[in-house]
C-alpha cells in the first residue's frame, strides 16, 4: 500500500510540474477562466 501512495504521489507531482511548465510557456494564450480551473485543481490535490 505505501508503495502504492509514493507512485500516486510522485505522478501526481511529476504531472504537476509539466502543467505548470506549459502554462509558464504559454501565459498569455491562456484565459483567465482556464488558469482558474488549473489553479483550482492543483489546489485540491
Amino acid at each position: 500500500m505505501k508503495e502504492k501512495l509514493i507512485d500516486l504521489f510522485e505522478y501526481t507531482y511529476h504531472s504537476n510540474k509539466e502543467i505548470i511548465k506549459i502554462i509558464s510557456e504559454n501565459i498569455s494564450k491562456i484565459d483567465d477562466k482556464t488558469i482558474g480551473l488549473i489553479n483550482h485543481t492543483l489546489n485540491a490535490q
